[in-house]
């Protein structure tokens, strides 16, 4: 069973890659476009800003996951997240500037990038790290009823692996203190 659920989640995440790589090449104009638009946007400030929020989100998983973490492993794995997250910030703007060029046509770039650089657009800018943070704040309670909600459909139809029932168990504990 466990082989199973390895293989599927395994999949799932090859998936990704095969599908990035599929992708069309674009002109080097349009990538200068997207490279505008993404600088406009914010650029690397705003994705420093998100990784901080992921920064947040892996070490409160990792709480929950190792309650008992002495305070030394937790300083540990918040540098080590930071660090690899800081790491990778020229790549995931790089990444960006490729999808949004992908996905956008020069027009659209255009667009975009003039309305950042508008009051409203710049005021969006400023205030997107913010917004992500409480959003994700408010989100927190669903994301733990959502996994509760996917492993118990999970449960119901195979036999349910005691690790997922412990896992369950432990969601099922913070969603009791959410409320």
């Amino acid at each position: 069973m466990r082989g199973w659920l390895i293989a599927g989640l395994s999949a799932l995440t090859l998936a990704a890659p095969a599908a990035a790589s599929a992708a069309e090449a674009v002109s080097p104009a349009r990538l200068a476009l997207a490279r505008e638009l993404v600088e406009a946007a914010g650029g690397q400030e705003n994705m420093s800003a998100m990784a901080q929020q992921m920064s947040h989100t892996m070490l409160t998983g990792l709480g929950q996951g190792m309650p008992d973490a002495p305070e030394p492993v937790v300083q540990a794995m918040r540098t080590a997240i930071n660090a690899t997250l800081e790491d990778s910030m020229p790549d995931l703007v790089s990444a960006s500037v490729e999808i949004y060029a992908q996905t956008f046509t020069d027009d659209e770039l255009k667009a975009m990038t003039q309305f950042y650089r508008t009051p409203a657009g710049r005021a969006m800018v400023q205030k997107m790290p913010a917004l992500g943070a409480r959003l994700g704040t408010a989100m927190a309670p669903l994301q733990v009823r959502m996994k509760l909600g996917v492993l118990a459909r999970f449960c119901a139809q195979v036999a349910c692996p005691d690790t997922l029932k412990t896992q369950i168990d432990a969601l099922r504990a913070v969603e009791a203190q959410n409320r």
